[in-house]
C-alpha cells in the first residue's frame, strides 16, 4: 500500500508528460525529481494551438536546453521515444518564444482513451490502489443562536453539501473515509434529505447530539480527562491549591453523578505552546486560552460532547492507525472547531494524537428581492427554486407538466441546480444566491448549470436510445468495437477538444480537488479545491453543446458515412461517461431523458 506521501495517481496524461520529463532531464544530466520541485512543470498541455497539443516552455528551453544543439537532441529524443508514449507523438518542433511544441497523433489517442473509458467505466477517474491514511470526516451539528428559526439555514445546508463532495473526492482518491454525522439532531429538514439524496450514506459512523454521561464514554475516556496534564478542575482546588496555583495534574479531580469533574476546563495554550503547533496565519487562533469542559453541575460543554462523540466514533472503527480527522464546518464556527481539534490532543493518551485539519465553508448570502441581506431557512429557498423550475418547464412543455413523473423530474434538476449554485463556489468564498422576483418572459434563476449539465447528458441518453432504435428496425449496422472503429475520421477540432481538454482530464481534475495529500505539513486549513468538478462538469458541457449544434451525429445510412458516424458516437458515449462520472462525484443521479 502506497504512501500518503506519494503520489500514487499516475493518469494518462502525467504518464506521458512525466515521460518526456525524463527524457529532457537525461539529455540535461539531471535528476528529475531535483528539477521538478524547484520551479513550473518542465512539459505540461498546452492551451494556444501554436504550442501544439503538449509544450515545453520557453522558461524551460532557456534554462535546461540554453543551445540549439541542446533542442535539436532533446526533440530527437521525444521523436525517437514517440511509440513508445501513450500517445504517439507526430511532430515536435520549436515554437514561439523558445517553446517547443509537441503534437500528438490524434487517431491512436482517440482509440487508447476512448477504449480505457470504456472498459473503466463507472471508475473511471477513480484511484484503484488504496491509501494507508484513514480518513475522519466530522460533520459537526451547528449550535442553534437564539433567536434563529428552527428550520435548517443555508449554511448548514453548504457543510453538509460540501461534506458529501469531499467524502466522494477522497474515496475516489484512494482514501478509506468514515463519516460521523450527527443523527440526532431533532427535528431533520426532509428537504435537505432531498437535496442531499443521502444526508446519512451507508457506514456512516453516528455521532450523537444527546447529553453526554458517563455512559457515552468510551473505555478508559474518563482516566484520561482525569490525569490529563492540561486539565483543571475550580470546583476541586483548596483555597490552598488556588494560593499556590498548583498544576493542574497534581490536583485530583472531583466527579459529578455522571461521571465527570466539576467546573473542568483545559489549557489549550499550553497544548500549543507544548506540543508546538502553528499559530496565527494558516494554523491556529492565538487566542487560544482556557476552554471550559463542564460546568458547576459536571454538565458536558459542546467541546466535550464533541470529543466523546469523535473518540467513540474511532473505538466504532476496525483500525485507527494514521488517521486524519477532517472537519467541516460554517466559518463561523471556525474557533469552536479548533477547541474540540486542541482538546483531543490534550486529552490523547501518551501525547499521540491523529493529525487534524479544518474545512471552512463561507457563509451564503442572498442577493435580490426583498430577502437580500436576511436569512432565509433551505426549506424556503428550495420552494424559491422549485416554483422557477416548474415555471420554466410549462412556459416550454405546456399543460402536459403534471404529475408524479414531472415532479420527480422538476425536483431532481432543482435539487442539481442548487448544488451547482454552492458546490461551484471556492469553500473559503462567500455563496450568493439570488432569491429575487423573476421576470414573466424569463422564470429561470440566473444560474442554470446544474440545468444545463443534466439537459446535455439526458440529450446523449435520447441520442443513444434513437440510435439502438434504428439500429433495431435495421437501419443502421451494429456499433462496432471499439477496437475496430476508424478514429481517423475525427478530423474536427472541436472533436479533439472534446477529448484532449475535457474526457482525457477529469482524473487530473478529482486528483486536484484534493491534492497529494489531505494536508501540508504545518497547515491546519485544507487545501481543497472543490469547485472544480462543478467548473469542470460545465465547461465541459458548453463545448459538447457547440459541437452536437454544429454537427450532425445520426447521419444517413450510407456506407462511406458510417464509420464517421460510429466514431462519434464512441466520441460521445466518453463525453456521456465522464459527465455521469463527474455527477457522481456530487451525488447527482443524472435524467435519461428531459
Amino acid at each position: 500500500m502506497a504512501s500518503d506521501s506519494e503520489s500514487v495517481r499516475v493518469t494518462m496524461l502525467r504518464e506521458v508528460l512525466h515521460k518526456i520529463t525524463v527524457i529532457i532531464a537525461t539529455k540535461c544530466n539531471k535528476n528529475v525529481s531535483s528539477i521538478t520541485k524547484k520551479g513550473p512543470a518542465m512539459v505540461r498541455q498546452s492551451t494556444r494551438p501554436i504550442y501544439g497539443d503538449i509544450c515545453i516552455p520557453g522558461g524551460v528551453v532557456k534554462m535546461y536546453l540554453p543551445t540549439e544543439q541542446h533542442v535539436e537532441e532533446v526533440i530527437e529524443a521525444i521523436m525517437a521515444a514517440s511509440e513508445s508514449l501513450d500517445f504517439p507523438v507526430l511532430t515536435c518542433s520549436p515554437a514561439e518564444n523558445d517553446f517547443i511544441s509537441i503534437k500528438l497523433q490524434r487517431a491512436p489517442t482517440f482509440s487508447r482513451v476512448i477504449n480505457h473509458i470504456m472498459k473503466e467505466g463507472n471508475e473511471y477517474g477513480h484511484q484503484r490502489s488504496r491509501r494507508d491514511k484513514a480518513v475522519l470526516l466530522n460533520v459537526p451539528e451547528i449550535p442553534k443562536r437564539e433567536k434563529e428559526d428552527d428550520g435548517v439555514g443555508l449554511s448548514s445546508l453548504r457543510q453538509r453539501l460540501l461534506a458529501q463532495h469531499v467524502s466522494a473526492l477522497l474515496e475516489a482518491n484512494g482514501y478509506h473515509v468514515h463519516q460521523g454525522y450527527n443523527v440526532n439532531t431533532g427535528n431533520p429538514s426532509s428537504t435537505v434529505d432531498k437535496i442531499l439524496g443521502d444526508i446519512i450514506p451507508e457506514g456512516s459512523l453516528g455521532i450523537s447530539s444527546r447529553a453526554t454521561t458517563e455512559r457515552d464514554l468510551p473505555p478508559g475516556y474518563l482516566k484520561e480527562l482525569s490525569t490529563s496534564k492540561y486539565v483543571s478542575s475550580v470546583a476541586c482546588q483548596t483555597d490552598e491549591e488556588r494560593d499556590h496555583q498548583q498544576s493542574p495534574d497534581q490536583c485530583h479531580l472531583h466527579s459529578s453523578q455522571d461521571g465527570f469533574p466539576k467546573q473542568c476546563s483545559v489549557d489549550l495554550a499550553a497544548v500549543l505552546k507544548h506540543q508546538k503547533l502553528r499559530i496565527g496565519k494558516g494554523g491556529y487562533s492565538k487566542n487560544m486560552t482556557e476552554v471550559q469542559l463542564t460546568d458547576t453541575r459536571g454538565v458536558a460543554s459542546p467541546v466535550l460532547k464533541q470529543c466523546v462523540n469523535l473518540k467513540n466514533a474511532i473505538e466504532e472503527m476496525k483500525s485507527s492507525d494514521n488517521l486524519h480527522i477532517l472537519h467541516a464546518v460554517p466559518a463561523s464556527q471556525e474557533f469552536l472547531q479548533q477547541q474540540v481539534d486542541l482538546t483531543m490532543r490534550a486529552l490523547s493518551q501518551d501525547g499521540h494524537s491523529s493529525d487534524h485539519s479544518h474545512l471552512c465553508c463561507a457563509p451564503v448570502q442572498l442577493t435580490g428581492g426583498k430577502r437580500q441581506g436576511k436569512g432565509m431557512d433551505v426549506e424556503e429557498f428550495y420552494d424559491i427554486r422549485y416554483s422557477q423550475m416548474r415555471e420554466a418547464s410549462v412556459m416550454k412543455y405546456g399543460d402536459q407538466v403534471k404529475g408524479d413523473s414531472w415532479n420527480d423530474m422538476i425536483h431532481s434538476v432543482t435539487a442539481a441546480g442548487i448544488k451547482f449554485d454552492i458546490l461551484g463556489t471556492h469553500f473559503r468564498h462567500p455563496v450568493k444566491l439570488d432569491v429575487g422576483e423573476r421576470n414573466e418572459s424569463n422564470p429561470w434563476p440566473d444560474n442554470r448549470n446544474g440545468v444545463f449539465v443534466m439537459y446535455n447528458y439526458a440529450r446523449l441518453s435520447t441520442l443513444f436510445t434513437r440510435f439502438q432504435e434504428e439500429v433495431h428496425k435495421g437501419t443502421y449496422p451494429a456499433l462496432p468495437p471499439v477496437e475496430d472503429t476508424d478514429f481517423s475520421t475525427l478530423k474536427e477540432e472541436a472533436e479533439w477538444k472534446l477529448l484532449f481538454s475535457h474526457i482525457l482530464t477529469l482524473p487530473d481534475v478529482i486528483l486536484e480537488s484534493v491534492g497529494e495529500r489531505v494536508t501540508t505539513p504545518q497547515e491546519l486549513a485544507c487545501k481543497f479545491e472543490t469547485h472544480k468538478i462543478c467548473r469542470y462538469l460545465v465547461s465541459l458541457s458548453q463545448d459538447l453543446s457547440t459541437y452536437y449544434g454544429r454537427f450532425r451525429i445520426l447521419v444517413e445510412p450510407r456506407p462511406h458515412l458510417l464509420p464517421t458516424m460510429f466514431a462519434r458516437i464512441y466520441l460521445l458515449k466518453a463525453v456521456h461517461q465522464v459527465l455521469g462520472n463527474g455527477l457522481a462525484l456530487l451525488k447527482i443521479t443524472p435524467l435519461t431523458q428531459m
